[in-house]
């Protein structure tokens, strides 16, 4: 009987072994992987941004003879949004009884608010 010596390796020796062909694969996909990361946490608009972070705001002074002093509210002013339309907003919230909404350090006081003034400011 004759036996046949064993053959040093399973594969022939043009093929790359395996850890390399998962390199040649992992590799990329790991590179694309990390490029797609940096350029979701990069801003794209660094004028958008810096626009961002000075915002204006609106502040609307409330009176009603059921509050002591006046209640100031301040909000942000939203791009092209009037600051009176904010503030007649937050007067309708303040005369509604059906009004979630918190305003005047949570008063429950829910009729005869009037607006006193609306100021705008740029925010630094």
């Amino acid at each position: 009987m004759t036996s046949v010596p064993p053959s040093s390796s399973s594969s022939s020796s043009s093929s790359s072994p395996p850890s390399r062909r998962a390199a040649r694969v992992l590799l990329p996909l790991l590179l694309l992987i990390v490029v797609i990361a940096f350029a979701r946490n990069t801003p794209r608009d660094p004028a958008a941004e810096a626009r961002t972070s000075k915002s204006a705001t609106v502040t609307c002074s409330f009176s009603n003879p059921g509050y002591s002093g006046l209640c100031r509210q301040t909000q942000p002013l939203a791009r092209g949004a009037s600051p009176a339309k904010v503030c007649t907003g937050m007067l309708r919230c303040l005369n509604d009884v059906r009004c979630i909404k918190t305003y005047c350090d949570a008063t429950t006081i829910r009729t005869n608010w009037k607006l006193e003034s609306v100021e705008s400011s740029l925010r630094p």
